[in-house]
């Protein structure tokens, strides 16, 4: 936006450049190519270099042609391959608030600002006066840095141009847009300013996420429509789009309602103003089909439910390393009544029992878990997961490390059943009942193995053993002992079990 703010107040510096074209007209363009980079220069302060030919033609309708131009700004470089300017002859007389340019056509113009690069392939402004609309219609792509693919658009609509008065500054409104991407299609108001203040540039370390510098200068108010919105290879429609950036804030809320069977938003509000930046996100999801959403996030964990979801994220910086490490979130998530696989679990709980002499009755349970109710909690502090989970009887609490460049996962969780309802058939052994099962999960998010901990099972089983314990293991042994020991012998019974646990723990 602030590139077609730049173009509109270059288009007027053209017109003026036109109005004294007459003069200079039968001059040779050596001399006068810099006659009109200084009169560009000193009615709107930007620095024009016309590298090439320069054209004029005097019948109707008056036509401007330059190839090669070059336009330099606050550390923002322009460069078309040619500017093509046709305009109404009889307004040379009027007043420059009443100039009518019938077109202005660049082509392959390439914005920089040193870091990333926009090239629009075409740009046609037709019947274009200040303070009326217009028809503009832009395509291009933009390059970030590190980027290795370009994002392409195209820009079609209303655009009205708002000269400087000495109550506003100069305003760029359009109405109506259409804003088309490969994955965004949308409809668009939007009213963009200068907002005239000077601010100390922020430090830059290069992979800037936002043009920080940029966007403290101007005020922007957007709504958008949106028809087509493609992320990661799903399609939501009918969702709703608002952006503004004023007073050192950005803030964005997307709406859609229609998303994986249930709908979603997210607002994001940024600090420009703080150093480093600051972000806040706030995601919430209701009625989310599950199954939908697995084969979005390419999991392929079977779980049949509807998910509602709340969240709020808080980063500081401006880079992808800065976020990442300084990322600080609490997200709850509610999966209701549902179903969900079991099978991994299953094979870990058998391996215990065999462990410890229990009965193989993990092996008897259904591999889908038909629950009545799971709720969970997710904790993040940079790499630092943890994890809260609780299904029917079942818990979940665990902790550990999720490195966010290789998108590797090592979490220790302890399992804990709890007695189960009378109709439930996941029942345990008393021996495991309220006694936290080690549970090793590593490797990425898409292939992720979780297995019982050996070394954490050892100290399980030493602690259990102790006296101290409240585990089903140790009510189990004690349990035993009262019924199977004599009585004269239950203490030193005990403190057998006391010494074999300190020597388990030792090890």
């Amino acid at each position: 936006m602030r590139v077609v703010l730049r173009i509109l107040t270059f288009s007027l510096a053209a017109l003026t450049a036109s109005f004294v074209g007459l003069y200079f007209y039968l001059q040779d363009t050596a001399r006068l190519k810099p006659e009109v980079e200084s009169l560009i220069a000193d009615q709107t302060g930007i620095n024009v270099k016309i590298h090439g030919d320069l054209r004029w033609q005097l019948l109707p309708p008056l036509t401007l042609s330059i190839e090669d131009l070059e336009v330099i700004e606050d550390g923002l470089r322009v460069r078309a391959e040619a500017l093509d300017l046709t305009m109404d002859l009889s307004a040379m007389w009027q007043d420059t608030d009443s100039w009518r340019v019938e077109a202005l056509h660049l082509t392959h113009t390439i914005i920089s600002d040193g870091l990333a690069a926009a090239t629009l392939t075409r740009f046609d402004l037709t019947d274009f006066r200040p303070g009326q609309p217009a028809q503009l219609l832009a395509t291009g792509h933009y390059q970030p840095e590190g980027e290795q693919s370009p994002y392409s658009g195209t820009l079609k609509g209303t655009v009205i141009y708002e000269p400087e008065t000495e109550a506003s500054t100069a305003r760029v409104r359009l109405e109506a847009t259409e804003l088309e991407t490969p994955e965004l299609a949308a409809v668009c108001d939007l009213t963009l300013s200068p907002n005239g203040r000077s601010l100390p540039a922020p430090p830059e370390s290069g992979n800037e996420i936002l043009p920080v510098a940029a966007l403290r200068t101007i005020d922007l108010q957007s709504d958008c429509s949106i028809t087509r919105l493609r992320i990661a290879g799903e399609t939501f429609s009918d969702g709703s789009l608002k952006l503004t950036n004023q007073a050192d804030t950005t803030s964005l809320a997307l709406e859609l309602p229609d998303f994986l069977g249930g709908q979603a938003s997210t607002e994001i509000n940024i600090d420009l103003a703080a150093q480093p930046i600051r972000w806040l996100i706030t995601p919430q999801a209701d009625a989310v089909d599950s199954t939908r959403l697995l084969s979005w996030a390419d999991q392929p964990l079977h779980w049949v439910a509807r998910v509602n979801h709340n969240g709020r994220i808080q980063m500081a910086g401006n880079t992808q390393a800065a976020l990442m490490a300084s990322v600080r979130s609490e997200q709850s998530f509610d999966g209701g009544k549902g179903e969900i696989d079991i099978t991994g679990l299953k094979q870990q709980l058998t391996q215990l029992a065999v462990l410890t002499g229990g009965s193989d009755s993990f092996s008897q349970w259904p591999d889908t878990w038909a629950y009545n109710a799971l709720a969970g909690k997710l904790k993040t502090q940079g790499r630092q997961q943890t994890l809260d989970l609780q299904v029917d009887n079942l818990t979940i609490r665990g902790s550990g490390i999720y490195n966010y460049t290789d998108d590797s996962l090592d979490m220790l969780a302890n399992v804990v059943f709890t007695e189960a309802p009378a109709d439930s058939p996941y029942v345990v052994n008393p021996l495991l009942q309220d006694t936290p099962l080690p549970m090793r999960c590593q490797g990425t998010t898409g292939d992720l193995s979780c297995k019982l901990d050996g070394d954490a099972t050892q100290k399980l089983i030493a602690k259990a053993l102790q006296r101290d314990s409240d585990t089903g293991l140790r009510r189990k042994l004690e349990n035993t002992i009262d019924e199977k020991v004599p009585e004269e012998y239950r203490e030193a019974a005990r403190g057998l079990l006391d010494f074999l646990g300190r020597a388990l723990d030792s090890e």
